[in-house]
């Protein structure tokens, strides 16, 4: 973000124009108002300038507004005629400091940016800031004066001028102006919103209040997530009053972990964040947090409330301009801000932890050893590698160099393929050549206009450019030979040989050692001639005139670190596991890690630690990993390849022969068999749970087609994975391994069950395009749902259709209360089947017969959450009870804040509860209020949500 608003054209209106009135006598023809030396008004909110003789409003210019004003005087035939000129603007939003002063200046007059200005504070309170000029306008000589005043989110800018001869009359024209001026009084519309207007927002049972003037600050539509939105006039700054963005928060350190998720939320929809300090300030007894950063262009100043156990609000200020400016309405507002508890008659129960599922994939126990090393990166797809004491991150469009754990933006362009960092210099590959980021040195290299730069790698205080030649039309190119050229922070190119063939995107050189690893082409003969599949070869070069040495062919590289011991290599090689090796020489290659590179890639390596760039949830964090834990679960993420799982399908497949698994127990039994397999011949376990199942089978759809008994392999996995969660295995009239190779008719989920289809879960992740898939991880999530895993669709068809009761459809057509109550008590088990019933009954506007089937279930002790749900929404949004007195309004509020403190995580049951308490609570609002912003805090996504805000809007 570089604005919190778009910049107003920089030219409010020229000189030149306004000039273009003639500074002569003969401007008598000027229209001009009737009355002289009177009251003006001036913009539109209530500014009046008081102007003796001989002032008059007249037209100077066109298109500049109608507060425009002319004072003659003198003789022209006599003594000569003396005329200064006033064009006046109204600037809507509050100016704070000299920057801003400036800034609206120069948006109001093109000429005299440079010169200095003068600030005063007038007896009224006001901001006074002046500037005065000289300047030659279509070869007349002008004298100038700027006076713009600010006052309460509002400012007024007089340019005066004249011939330059008449300065001295100009300037006491320009002190007459400002004496004159008179801001919006008490009794404007402007001046009564210049008061302080105390709001207020309830968040875990606590009132905060806060001050803010609503002539400078406005109320706005809060944006998602938003308790409170306002924004100045202008745009420029932006207030927004949010629950807490992280609940979770240790309570030994709760204001730094507050703070800390606040700045992880920033960082991942900035391009840079600079943290510029943060402390602790008490409010009422309540130990806040505040930090100030600048993210892009925009200053950001939190301040974070902890209230109840997990609960809390964060006040965000954002404004334009430098993060030492002052900003006098911000401090305000947030020194105005008082904690007191909200209504005891009607408190909320804490919002729930969301609890965690327990992930005990290898992946989450090896993160979960990690050091933080640096802060997230401002992008989930950049690569990162180190030189010297810096890391350098770069993705397609954006390159930034760390600083002091940081990750300020060091250079914007497209199609950026490489960067490195040679003697202090940062030099960025885009568009096929070499760019220096700096304003001395060589602009662009090389400069032989035969060559284009594939990849370029730190060469001590140098840099490796490895290029190819420039392609001929219609001639392919990949064949050739790269050459290695070395360039120096003068300019000069060096030409060190050749380094392998074809298009190379990474190369490393190691000084130590003298050796340049580049992962590049197959063959100078490949593809052309051979029908190998798309590989790359790693080429060594100790750059001595001899040819390059092949370190190994590669199914993918992804990023090759120069350590100490060797070379790291994010890759896969041929026969071998995606992850991170550490390569030695041509037949010394160490596995460190075993992990998809798309989830993992290795930066650094010291002996002790692996570096690693660890992208999870669309962030990326720069870890060190222990060795030891490397060693322990890091083999264990993926250790498999495409070749190994296609093994172990095959012997599973021949060993089972004709038993094909049809029960659950032979399921089972299969996995285990291959399990078996892969331990014997793989030294390591096929996953089991859920996440390292998907995370399996996603890797093979990356590594390319997989073979059908890999398949077979997979889909067998992802069946166990889902038995093991609770689910019940649907048998096939007639088994047969055609089933578990080719994918049947979709049996959707329904409200009674969800389907697992092993065999079309396999084919999404390795087919589509996007490569997606979500397993069942646990029973729980399934809300009362039955799982049902299977492989023959009609089975599993035959099985849902089987969990619909006997005569439930039939009574649910006719709205047969009775009926539906007697089915739904004799299946009290079914929650799926209640809330269905509850849609259809909704859906076909037959509130009365929703409400009276859900009462029955909403009294009762363990009355289910969808059941008090649905009595409340029917008693709610029924016409029949919109006369009803507060007495039973009261008595359903009482039912659901009971059943709130049941369920205190539901949000459904906070907005129920927030309607019957507008109608229960008429003269105390803040109940219905602290309910609705209760679901705002739960959740800013939904149908709830939605409907919070469109109350909280009324």
């Amino acid at each position: 973000m570089t604005s919190l608003r778009p910049r107003t054209s920089s030219l409010f209106v020229t000189v030149a124009l306004a000039c273009a009135f003639p500074l002569q006598a003969q401007d008598r023809g000027l229209r001009a108002d009737a009355k002289a030396g009177e009251q003006f008004d001036i913009g539109s909110r209530g500014a009046q300038v008081r102007l003796g003789s001989p002032w008059q409003r007249k037209e100077i210019t066109k298109d500049v507004g109608k507060d425009q004003f002319v004072a003659t005087q003198g003789s022209w035939l006599l003594s000569g005629e003396r005329t200064v000129y006033v064009i006046a603007r109204e600037i809507h939003g509050p100016l704070e400091n000299e920057p801003d002063y400036r800034a609206a200046m120069d948006d109001s007059c093109t000429l005299g940016h440079e010169t200095k200005i003068e600030i005063a504070t007038l007896a009224n309170g006001a901001a006074r800031a002046s500037r005065t000029f000289d300047a030659d306008v279509d070869g007349t000589a002008c004298a100038f004066r700027c006076e713009l005043l600010a006052k309460d989110g509002i400012a007024y800018h007089f340019m005066v001028w004249s011939l330059a001869s008449q300065a001295r009359t100009m300037k006491a024209r320009a002190n007459q102006v400002v004496d004159g001026f008179a801001f919006p009084g008490p009794d404007t519309e402007h001046g009564k919103g210049a008061r302080p207007t105390t709001r207020s927002v309830t968040v875990a049972g606590h009132l905060v209040e806060y001050s803010v003037r609503p002539s400078v600050m406005k109320s706005v539509e809060a944006s998602f997530g938003s308790l409170a939105d306002y924004a100045s006039l202008d745009d420029a700054q932006r207030l927004e009053i949010a629950p807490a963005v992280s609940r979770r928060i240790d309570k030994d350190a709760r204001i730094a972990g507050m703070l800390d998720a606040e700045r992880r939320q920033l960082a991942s929809s900035a391009d840079s964040l600079a943290e510029h300090s943060r402390g602790n300030v008490e409010i009422d007894g309540v130990l806040c947090g505040f930090l100030l950063c600048q993210q892009d262009g925009t200053v950001v100043k939190l301040l974070c409330i902890p209230l109840g156990q997990h609960g809390g609000v964060t006040f965000r200020w954002r404004s334009e301009g430098d993060v030492a400016a002052a900003r006098p309405e911000r401090d305000a507002c947030f020194a105005s801000i008082r904690l007191k508890r909200a209504d005891a008659e009607f408190e909320l129960p804490e919002i729930p932890e969301q609890p965690a599922y327990e992930d005990h994939s290898a992946v989450s126990r090896l993160l979960a050893t990690g050091r933080r090393v640096l802060a997230p990166l401002p992008t989930w797809s950049a690569r990162i590698l180190r030189h010297g004491a810096a890391y350098v991150a770069f993705d397609w469009s954006r390159v930034f160099v760390e600083e002091r754990g940081e990750w300020p933006l060091r250079y914007e362009g497209r199609s950026i393929r490489g960067a490195a960092v040679a003697a202090g210099a940062l030099y960025v590959l885009e568009d096929e050549v070499v760019r220096r980021v700096d304003a001395s040195g060589f602009p662009v290299l090389p400069r032989k206009s035969n060559r284009i730069v594939t990849c370029i790698a730190s060469f001590g205080d140098s840099l490796i450019a490895l290029c190819a030649p420039a392609p001929l039309p219609g001639i392919a190119d990949r064949a050739a030979p790269l050459a290695v050229v070395r360039l120096d922070a003068d300019g000069t190119e060096t030409d060190l040989g050749e380094a392998g063939c074809g298009v190379c995107e990474h190369a490393a050189w190691h000084e130590s050692r003298n050796e340049l690893l580049v992962a590049g082409g197959v063959h100078p003969l490949a593809p052309s001639l051979r029908s190998e599949p798309e590989r790359q070869t790693l080429w060594c070069n100790k750059l001595d005139g001899k040819p390059p040495a092949s370190w190994g062919l590669w199914v993918v590289v992804r990023q090759i670190v120069a350590v100490a011991d060797g070379f790291l290599v994010s890759g896969q090689p041929v026969e071998g596991v995606d992850g991170a090796h550490l390569l030695r020489g041509p037949t010394d290659r160490e596995l460190m890690l075993a992990a998809s590179t798309r989830l993992f890639l290795a930066a650094g390596f010291d002996g002790a630690e692996l570096v690693v760039v660890a992208t999870r949830s669309g962030a990326s964090t720069v870890l060190a990993l222990p060795l030891a834990a490397c060693k322990k679960d890091g083999l264990k993420c993926q250790p498999f390849s495409r070749a190994s799982i296609e093994a172990i399908g095959d012997a599973m497949l021949r060993e089972l022969v004709d038993r094909v698994p049809n029960t659950k127990a032979e399921v089972r039994s299969a996995r285990d068999r291959a399990d078996a397999f892969a331990v014997a011949n793989f030294h390591s376990r096929l996953p089991r749970q859920a996440p390292d199942v998907e995370a399996l089978v996603l890797a093979m759809g990356a590594e390319g087609c997989l073979s059908e008994d890999g398949r077979v392999l997979c889909a067998m996995l992802v069946a166990a994975s889902a038995i093991d969660a609770g689910g019940e295995w649907i048998p096939g009239p007639k088994p047969a391994w055609s089933a578990w190779r080719t994918c049947g008719p979709a049996v959707a989920d329904t409200s009674l069950a969800v389907v697992v289809q092993p065999t079309a879960q396999v084919v999404a992740a390795l087919d589509d395009s996007e490569g997606t898939m979500t397993l069942v991880r646990d029973a729980d999530v399934l809300g009362g749902q039955a799982l049902l895993v299977g492989v023959d669709a009609a089975a599993l068809s035959a099985r849902v259709a089987s969990l619909v009761p006997q005569g439930y459809e039939a009574a649910l057509l006719a709205c047969d209360v009775g009926r539906l109550a007697g089915v739904l008590a004799a299946n009290g088990s079914s929650h799926g089947l209640r809330r269905h019933a509850y849609a259809v009954l909704a859906g076909r506007g037959r509130l009365d017969a929703m409400e009276a089937l859900a009462a029955p279930f909403a009294v009762r002790g363990d009355a289910r959450e969808q059941d008090v749900v649905a009595w409340l929404a029917a008693r709610t949004a029924s016409a029949s009870v919109a006369a009803t007195d507060e007495a039973q309004w009261r008595e359903m509020c009482a039912r659901g804040l009971a059943a709130l403190h049941r369920f205190p995580g539901s949000a459904n049951l906070c907005l129920l509860l927030g309607r019957a308490a507008e109608r229960a609570f008429p003269t105390a609002p803040g109940r219905a209020r602290s309910c609705y912003e209760r679901v705002l805090a739960m959740s800013s996504y939904g149908d709830e949500a939605d409907a919070a805000r469109k109350a909280l809007a009324r």
